[in-house]
């Protein structure tokens, strides 16, 4: 085996430039279609969905097109950052439930796909989306789960109230909230 070649199992193996030993086709990160079936955004699961497609872009190295300001229209990196992100942004409203991306189809950049889904689904400074969590959260019962399904549903709860509200021995904190 080549010291640049990564045995994945007896039957494939993948350069780690991206060039496959093997009969089928391989990617580098890079050039790899984005995609993410696991969640898609539906209006009430964004923590999980946000996390999910934070940490996928950022496998990808596209979280920039996320978090930063585009580049002025006369730059010269203007023209291929806009075809990223327009990559992006499709990649982003794969990931949601139609009617979520219905909202969203005529934002101009990936940057305000994601501000404003934060603005509609996190729940900061959302009393509504706390008190609903919190009343899920108190009236949770097993039911006909299994004890494993009881747990990861009860993990759930906890997580997307700990987003929204987060846990501290501050007795400051709470205060202000």
């Amino acid at each position: 085996m080549e010291p640049s070649e990564t045995s994945l199992s007896p039957l494939t193996s993948l350069k780690i430039d991206g060039a496959s030993s093997s009969s089928t086709p391989s990617y580098s990160h890079a050039e790899a279609p984005l995609q993410m079936a696991s969640i898609r955004l539906d209006g009430k699961n964004y923590p999980p969905w946000r996390r999910a497609v934070h940490t996928y872009l950022l496998g990808r190295g596209k979280v920039r097109f996320l978090e930063s300001a585009p580049p002025a229209a006369k730059d010269p990196t203007f023209e291929r950052w806009e075809q990223e992100d327009a990559v992006v942004r499709s990649f982003l409203w794969s990931c949601m439930d139609s009617q979520v991306a219905a909202n969203m189809m005529f934002l101009d950049s990936s940057r305000e796909v994601w501000e404003y889904a934060a603005t509609l689904y996190s729940g900061v400074d959302n009393v509504t989306r706390l008190c609903d969590l919190f009343s899920d959260w108190l009236g949770f019962q097993r039911g006909d789960m299994s004890l494993f399904e009881h747990f990861c549903s009860y993990q759930v709860l906890y997580q997307q109230l700990d987003v929204l509200m987060p846990f501290t021995v501050d007795l400051v904190v709470p205060k202000r909230r």
